[in-house]
């Protein structure tokens, strides 16, 4: 080699690479203007490629970005938080070309920080879920507790938390400088890459936004269950000051009526009235009592209404449903024995009673009571008790009672109790 130019690639300042040209024709030495045009060309390709790295990050900005932008459509859409979590890991995973990514969150999101000792891993995108998932990180030994301890970004060559991996990312979900609620692991296999500092960057945005989204999602909700509540106590107050008041009036000018009426045929009637309102009144005190307990659609009063309907609806039996009482008080155990009960004697209406009618009546005071009277042919003696026995031991462990008498004139009347004491 004769003759010899090299001149720098220069990108934002440092050296990307050096273009050099060797043996000019002809045997001559390069020159300097040989050298100005080689510079040049040096400039335009460092110029080249720095466009190009910028093009790539804003891609990759963008797509972050789009994933964001899904993230918060899905929270505003009410979907459900798990379902979020997975879509967050599987969208750093496709991003970060990660193997592996985890999200690992307190079992108990309103505990303090400092009093947490263990993380749950909620969410996992790749390929070994068994590994992964519903897994617990001790906070006090490892990198991931290390995360959610001091909420700054970490990188490592090797991690273990669940085994023996590669590279990992580590980001703190923030809502705030000092609040931290879990944290996004992204992991490669061994002997991969490690991230670079725009990934870094980018991975660190994205779950700082996700954070920040999950964080504002869970406000709405919780403004919206206020904005219930609220509304609830609003409608009680009206029914309670309003309502009530008005049927107790009615009542009264109606007892006033028959109090002054000689036909006995009116009379009748206006007492059959007079118990309606009173109907009427116990269901709107059930309906406030319901109303304050911020009863929901799982409520027992809703499970009990579902199982009536659905015992009965491919007979011919017209059903007759009363609650009274604060059924929202009755949980747990009791609760379960009462929706068993209910769903076993009506399973004996429908097909033994021969009965066209059944009266359900669910009340709540000292105790939870549950009668079910039907109009059908009654218990006879050769028939196997079975079923009631089953219902008189639900009853016993609860500290209760069942009986069943004939009801006159016709069928059977099932009374079942039980103190709210054992709840």
């Amino acid at each position: 080699m004769r003759t010899f130019l090299g001149v720098p690639v220069r990108v934002r300042g440092e050296v990307f690479g050096n273009l050099y040209l060797t043996e000019k024709t002809g045997g001559q030495s390069f020159t300097e203007d040989d050298e100005v045009v080689v510079q040049a060309l040096a400039a335009a390709a460092g110029i080249a490629v720095d466009n190009a790295r910028l093009f790539e990050e804003a891609r990759l900005r963008q797509q972050w970005q789009k994933a964001t932008s899904e993230i918060r459509g899905e929270l505003l859409a009410a979907a459900d938080p798990s379902e979020v979590l997975d879509l967050i890991a599987s969208r750093a995973r496709d991003l970060a070309e990660a193997d592996h990514v985890f999200i690992a969150q307190p079992d108990t999101p309103d505990q303090d920080p400092a009093d947490v000792t263990a993380l749950t891993i909620t969410a996992y995108a790749g390929d070994q879920p068994d590994e992964f998932c519903d897994r617990q990180i001790r906070v006090n030994d490892s990198e991931t507790g290390r995360v959610f301890r001091d909420g700054q970004r970490r990188q490592v060559p090797q991690i273990t938390d669940g085994g023996r991996y590669g590279p990992a990312l580590l980001l703190p979900l923030r809502v705030a400088a000092n609040s931290v609620t879990g944290v996004l692991t992204i992991i490669r296999r061994l002997g991969s890459d490690s991230f670079d500092d725009r990934q870094q960057m980018l991975a660190g945005e994205f779950a700082d936004q996700a954070a920040l989204a999950l964080k504002l999602a869970d406000d709405q909700q919780q403004l919206a269950a206020l904005s219930l509540i609220s509304d609830r106590d609003r409608i009680a107050r009206d029914l309670h000051d309003h309502v009530i008041q008005r049927l107790f009036a009615h009542g009264l000018a109606l007892q006033s009526t028959q109090a002054r009426t000689r036909a006995p045929d009116i009379s009748s009637r206006l007492s059959e009235m007079i118990d309606d309102v009173q109907q009427i009144i116990d269901d709107v005190r059930t309906a406030i009592f319901d109303l304050h307990g911020g009863a929901g659609d799982d409520s027992l009063r809703q499970v009990l209404t579902g199982i009536v309907a659905e015992q009965t609806e491919n007979s011919a039996l017209r059903t007759t449903v009363r609650m009274s009482g604060p059924l929202n008080v009755v949980t747990g155990p009791l609760a379960d024995h009462a929706e068993a009960v209910l769903r076993e004697a009506l399973r004996n209406v429908v097909h033994h009673a021969h009965a066209r009618t059944v009266t359900v009546t669910v009340s709540v005071g000292d105790n939870l009571t549950l009668d079910v009277t039907d109009d059908g042919i009654g218990i006879p003696a050769t028939v196997a008790r079975s079923g009631l026995h089953n219902l008189t031991a639900r009853a016993q462990q609860v500290g209760g009672t069942c009986t069943v008498t004939p009801h006159e004139p016709t069928g059977t009347r099932l009374t079942w109790t039980a103190p709210l004491a054992t709840v």
